[in-house]
């Protein structure tokens, strides 16, 4: 009887992973975007559509995002217009750094910001309290 158990184990296996693989293959829409699209396209119109999120925040981000596909860049909620920009800010809020690739993971809800926070991925300088509006902006 073990025999023929073993035996029909590979089958099982199969079955069990064709079940399962199509749906760790669902992936967010925004899951082919690099960080530049994100900064460059998406949030500005998050923000135009929302205005109201910039207007409740009144600060500014600075995001320092390491490795490939990393960059610098400012999301300034206390400008009418222009409010987000590649480089740095003089004095921002709060400072957001990760890497790029867990930038990317947080925008396609991959990754929890509060976990990434306590395993030490993002790591925030600045007033928490924006740092907690973080969503808002990111969708």
């Amino acid at each position: 009887m073990f025999r023929a158990l073993a035996e029909f184990a590979p089958l099982i296996e199969q079955s069990i992973n064709a079940r399962v693989a199509p749906a760790e293959r669902i992936e967010s829409p925004m899951s082919d975007v690099t960080c530049k699209d994100i900064f460059d396209k998406h949030i500005p119109e998050r923000l135009k559509a929302k205005p109201e999120v910039a207007q409740s925040i009144k600060s500014s981000y600075q995001f320092d995002l390491t490795g490939d596909g990393g960059g610098k860049w400012v999301v300034d909620l206390t400008k009418a217009e222009d409010q987000v920009s590649e480089g740095t800010h003089p004095s921002p809020g709060v400072t957001v750094t990760m890497t790029a690739k867990d930038f990317l993971d947080l925008v396609n809800k991959k990754l929890n910001g509060q976990m990434a926070f306590m395993q030490g991925k993002l790591k925030i300088k600045g007033d928490m309290s924006l740092a907690l509006k973080l969503q808002q902006i990111l969708g």
